[in-house]
């Protein structure tokens, strides 16, 4: 069963690859937040991805929304 965290970028941020403000949400084998998750689904949606940043923090619970880094995440599933 996978997870579906929402990503929210709060400011242009790697390597002005994704700009402030634009929402993703990707299907992720984890509950906490992930940098890799995240730049692969990118990738995959054709974006050129030179630089990230690990995104912290713990597990989330439905529901539950987290900022860190240049990101604001929620936990939808």
């Amino acid at each position: 069963m996978g997870y579906l965290l929402k990503y929210t970028a709060i400011k242009n941020t790697w390597g002005q690859a994704v700009k402030a403000g634009e929402t993703f949400i990707v299907d992720q084998g984890t509950n906490a937040a992930s940098g890799a998750s995240l730049a692969s689904y990118l990738r995959k949606m054709g974006r050129e991805i030179r630089t990230s940043s690990s995104i912290g923090g713990g597990a989330l619970n439905v529901g539950e929304t987290t900022s860190s880094n240049e990101w604001i995440i929620e936990r939808i599933k």
